[in-house]
């Protein structure tokens, strides 16, 4: 509405709106200052046909125009300023204005406004996976799409990298191939790494069948898996199943 008042009655030079701190905020303007709000400022000043000080008694009266055919004759139903004074102030706020007729007008009102926390917000630490796929294609899948769920993901060349796993790094999923558990030292990694971290979730990637490429009685419990072809979606689905060890191709 300032805006709008100012560019009707402002047929040369300029307008400016400014929102700043308040430069002489008072505490005794609003109860909420004294709980540790503070006040912003925003004033828009004009170049146009000014208000005379005897109109500027009336002006935030509602229904009331300022005298003057030179005024009268842009229009409105007096109603404007009234409102947004009462507006302002139901937020706690105040209004004013200086003017000079001829020469342009400044208004501008106060609102107190809660300060930014001083707490820092926590730091989002990203989830962390492991993948142990040799096959080039395959491994390359799985992490794109690990990837773009959020996860930080750590390739193993070998089984020698299970061992390897350092304290700076705190994996919640490990993605293995299936036919690799045939391996003893790699059986007793994994064993290691589920030990290390309660939360870790293991998805076998099976290359032909569940019963040809996983060992019997393992150590530890294998919480999903994935088949051939891999897609993005059956990658999604198992990383997001809860413990189900169903086949997901």
């Amino acid at each position: 509405l300032l805006l709008s008042n100012a560019v009707k009655f402002t047929e040369r030079g300029e307008v400016c709106l400014q929102v700043q701190p308040d430069p002489q905020p008072s505490g005794d303007q609003t109860a909420g200052v004294s709980t540790g709000l503070g006040r912003i400022r925003f004033s828009v000043t004009d170049t146009g046909i000014g208000i005379s000080e005897s109109d500027a008694l009336r002006l935030f009266q509602p229904f009331v125009q300022v005298d003057g055919s030179h005024r009268r004759k842009y229009g409105g139903t007096g109603l404007g300023l009234a409102l947004a004074k009462q507006l302002v102030e139901l937020m706690g706020g105040t209004m004013e204005f200086e003017s000079m007729p001829g020469k342009g007008s400044r208004f501008w009102f106060d609102l107190p406004l809660a300060g930014a926390s001083e707490r820092m917000p926590e730091s989002v630490t990203p989830r962390e996976a492991l993948v142990y796929v040799k096959e080039v294609v395959s491994q390359a899948v799985i992490r794109r799409t690990l990837e773009k769920l959020g996860y930080h993901v750590h390739t193993l060349a070998d089984v020698e990298d299970l061992g390897r796993i350092g304290p700076e790094v705190a994996p919640i999923l490990f993605v293995v191939e299936c036919n690799v558990l045939v391996q003893e030292s790699v059986r007793m990694h994994v064993q290691r790494l589920k030990e290390r971290f309660y939360r870790l979730r293991i998805l076998g990637l099976v290359h032909e069948s569940l019963s040809s490429e996983i060992p019997a009685h393992l150590p530890f419990h294998i919480d999903g898996h994935l088949g051939k072809p891999l897609t993005v979606d059956a990658i999604k689905s198992a990383v997001e199943a809860n413990g189900s060890s169903k086949l997901a191709a």
